[in-house]
């Protein structure tokens, strides 16, 4: 019979029956398979020596007149030479690898050649900025998906974030594209976001003051407190562990290996970075809950840093500025580094070299010759620089007048190396 809406509803199986193939008079190959809780639309046909038959759809859900169709386009395949049916087996495979599926693999290998730090920075963007893409299958992801989220990106989180991000899905289509995941990088012709330029942003009183009270009590606020009194960058402060903190001296010790600028320490032969603590600083680092059988003091129950600076960063922006009746002008947390330096120098007393010390910098002094046989912690100064920079963000919170002395050449303080 010719397989028509009507003819089909008549179609039924015998009693002794648990399967019926009834095929079409007009269109060889193009049938119906009935079983008795499915009925569904199939095409037969041979490809090389094999027969081969592929199911189409279930008969509710496309119609006789649109099932006629999809299987003549299928059985025109078959004459020039395609295979519906591993056509759609390589279809079922391919929609199981998606963005989401496959970010783990990724850093799994890059892991094994890259810095920790680095590793957590490409997390950070690719599990972060690019999860609206999780759930796509690699060969849909066009260049119009990449290009509205690197837009989006641009206009909430800046060209820096938006460059890295951009960056990091670039390198991964790459490395998908050479393990065969798919065949095109919808990142190459998109709109590569500009370089940053060099900043000199220096945070007012009334900024700090306005930051640090907008600040959520969770990892990302006290993450940006200790910035704000340590200097230190966040990835490095994101990844502290209990087991840098000597509490009693009242030092944490960055490793090289987290440390941004460990090959400069390394070739000069110096030694891990400590950074002293301020009275302030340790009473955040006392706040934070110590968790059985895990050394990191921020970050996810399942063990990894804190990575989700950027969503936290757009909405302390807009706490700031229902607190404040006014956005604030466009800061980074990197900021905070440029700004401790500055007022330190210009405020505080603090040498030059000092400042670099502070930030953990390889500055002139410890460049070139001058640094072959400067051997100098200044550690003395660094500790009483950090203590007075502790107490100015101290008074700045809480509106007190500044009581602080600037610092003098032979200045000392009550910690110790």
């Amino acid at each position: 019979m010719k397989l028509t809406q009507a003819a089909v509803a008549t179609l039924s199986l015998r009693p002794s029956q648990s399967e019926l193939f009834v095929w079409d008079d007009d269109l060889k190959g193009f049938g119906i398979r009935i079983r008795a809780t499915k009925r569904v639309w199939v095409i037969q046909y041979r490809y090389g020596t094999k027969q081969r038959r592929l199911t189409l759809a279930d008969i509710d859900k496309l119609d006789a007149a649109k099932a006629r169709k999809e299987a003549k386009d299928r059985l025109a395949a078959v004459q020039l030479g395609r295979d519906p049916q591993a056509e759609k087996t390589a279809d079922r495979a391919r929609a199981s690898i998606t963005l989401g599926a496959k970010i783990d693999d990724y850093l799994a290998i890059k892991r094994k050649k890259l810095r920790e730090t680095t590793i957590r920075n490409m997390e950070g963007s690719l599990k972060g900025y690019w999860r609206p893409l999780h759930g796509m299958e690699l060969h849909r992801i066009t260049k119009a998906d990449v290009a509205a989220r690197v837009t989006e990106l641009r206009t909430r989180n800046g060209e820096a974030t938006a460059l890295a991000t951009w960056g990091a899905l670039n390198a991964f289509f790459a490395w998908a594209i050479g393990e065969g995941l798919c065949d095109n990088n919808p990142v190459i012709g998109t709109n590569r976001p500009d370089k940053s330029k060099s900043r000199n942003r220096v945070l007012t009183d009334q900024e700090l003051r306005n930051v640090w009270n907008a600040l959520p009590d969770s990892d990302y606020g006290l993450i940006l407190k200790l910035a704000i009194l340590t200097g230190a960058r966040r990835h490095e402060l994101a990844g502290m562990t209990w087991s840098e903190l000597d509490l009693q001296r009242r030092v944490w010790t960055i490793p090289l290996a987290r440390l941004k600028q460990h090959r400069a320490f390394e070739r000069l032969k110096l030694e891990d970075h400590k950074v002293p603590l301020s009275d302030l600083a340790m009473e955040i680092i006392r706040s934070v809950h110590r968790r059985a059988g895990r050394d990191l003091l921020f970050g996810s129950k399942d063990g990894r840093p804190f990575i989700g600076f950027g969503k936290c960063k757009y909405r302390l922006d807009a706490r700031i500025a229902e607190m404040t009746g006014t956005a604030m002008a466009p800061w980074a947390p990197h900021d905070f580094r440029r700004t401790i330096t500055t007022r330190m120098q210009d405020e505080l007393g603090v040498l030059p070299h000092v400042a670099d010390e502070v930030l953990g910098h390889i500055g002139p002094h410890k460049a070139g010759v001058q640094g072959t046989y400067n051997r100098a912690t200044y550690w003395a100064q660094i500790v009483a620089a950090m203590a007075l920079w502790g107490e100015h963000v101290r008074s700045v919170i809480e509106g007190t007048a500044r009581k602080i002395i600037p610092l003098q050449p032979s200045a000392r303080s009550h910690f110790t190396k």
